[in-house]
């Protein structure tokens, strides 16, 4: 459950509260709207039903000048780590609307700095969505949207096929490795709620996690064969710890979070894989894939699974086996 209120201010102009819940600002020359949020997530306490109003306060007695700043120094503490030039064309003084029209027309040739622009807003959207301090991850819609900013055919959950995966592949390589720290805090509860699947409904070891997930650390098979029964959403999300050690060297977090995880993953797959009966691969059956479909002989009609491992998918799923395996090496 979450809660927010809502103020407006402005230059000039009228405000008007109607109806309770409905602000009309008229005649303003500008207006700002200033609103805060508080959830019961993991809370015990009952503060955040009351703090929501106290934020917004002080927001409103700061003033939109003094937020706007506090807030560049805030975000750029991180966001100045990387400067990227690629050079700047006459271009650069239009609107980003009119440069991304005539980045269209001309394929990108001649708007180079655009590129480096794009480049800094994600590093962006990363600080101000994933700070050291959230309590949760990015997801497919940013955090907190269950259907309500954008009406998307599916829950407001975390997609392990690569959706939440994408949204940290540059984090570590931008110089934002404390952005990544709440994945890694997920990954913990997740491979902590895994464990009771893999051992339920697999009968093996360690941990596993499907191919989606939410803020409650579900980790049951999807209820569709054809996506459902994709095994390797949690290893592919837990590889993140790895990398980060690689780009921290933080050997603190290597012995104490990414190496239990990973070790605890590696153990379910090496309990969960069996020999094929003819080539002596060790394989996962049935193989699936959400993402990806074979075509058996001349069919013209895709399957994502099957008993026995295809080419392609034994590569997806032992492919990320061996790289924890060699990766727990050290």
């Amino acid at each position: 459950m979450g809660q927010g209120p809502v103020e407006v201010d402005c230059i000039r102009g009228t405000i008007a509260r109607k109806d309770g819940n409905r602000l009309t600002v008229t005649g303003a020359d500008e207006a700002w709207i200033y609103f805060s949020v508080s959830t019961d997530y993991r809370r015990t306490d009952s503060d955040w039903k009351t703090e929501s109003n106290y934020t917004l306060v002080k927001a409103l007695n700061k003033g939109y000048t003094s937020l706007r700043e506090d807030h560049i120094r805030d975000y750029c503490e991180q966001f100045d780590k990387i400067d990227i030039q690629l050079g700047v064309t006459g271009k650069s003084g239009l609107t980003t609307d009119q440069r991304i029209r005539l980045l269209e027309q001309s394929g990108g040739d001649e708007d180079p700095q655009l590129f480096a622009l794009f480049f800094q807003y994600g590093r962006y959207l990363t600080i101000a969505g994933s700070r050291e301090n959230s309590p949760l991850p990015l997801h497919l819609q940013g955090i907190w949207n269950d259907g309500e900013a954008c009406r998307m055919g599916w829950s407001c959950d975390y997609h392990l096929d690569v959706n939440t995966q994408m949204n940290y592949f540059p984090t570590e390589i931008t110089n934002l490795g404390k952005s990544h720290l709440p994945l890694f805090r997920y990954v913990e509860d997740l491979a902590q709620a895994g464990r009771e699947t893999a051992r339920h409904v697999y009968g093996c070891d360690g941990w596993v996690a499907h191919v989606f997930s939410n803020v409650w650390g579900f980790t049951l098979p999807g209820w569709e064969t054809s996506w459902g029964l994709n095994v390797t959403g949690g290893l592919w999300l837990a590889a993140h710890l790895i990398e980060h050690y690689e780009y921290s060297q933080d050997r603190v977090f290597l012995e104490n979070v990414a190496y239990p995880v990973l070790k605890e993953s590696a153990a379910f797959y090496l309990d969960y894989m069996c020999e094929h009966p003819r080539n002596g691969w060790l394989v996962t059956g049935p193989s699936n894939s959400p993402e990806n479909h074979f075509y058996p002989d001349n069919s013209r009609e895709g399957y994502s699974s099957c008993l026995w491992e295809q080419q392609w998918t034994r590569c997806w799923c032992a492919g990320s086996l061996n790289f924890v395996l060699i990766q727990l090496n050290f």
